[in-house]
């Protein structure tokens, strides 16, 4: 737990995220009550999608299907990978 939460909230994409979110509803003169139930909100939210994607992954049915095509999905991801570096490298060599 803790070290899911200090990941959390020390990601800049998170943060980002939720900044680009929710930056449409704060305002300067809002009272502090206000922008501790919209960080709330956030965290809430934040916390409910995490327990959610873990509850779901470490289901019997989902573990056995990750281990039965781990090595096609190791493969593939690793596929994406060197396709988007490749993609990158050309890039930088044609800028």
């Amino acid at each position: 737990f803790r070290d899911g939460f200090a990941i959390a909230l020390l990601n800049p994409k998170t943060a980002a995220f939720f900044a680009s979110v929710f930056s449409v509803f704060l305002d300067v003169g809002q009272s502090f009550s206000f922008n501790l139930s919209m960080a709330s909100l956030v965290s809430g939210i934040d916390i409910v999608v995490y327990m959610t994607i873990v509850f779901i992954a470490t289901t019997r049915r989902v573990k056995v299907t990750f281990s039965k095509y781990a090595s096609l999905n190791n493969f593939l991801l690793g596929v994406l990978l060197l396709f988007l570096g490749a993609v990158l490298f050309v890039r930088i060599l044609v800028t």
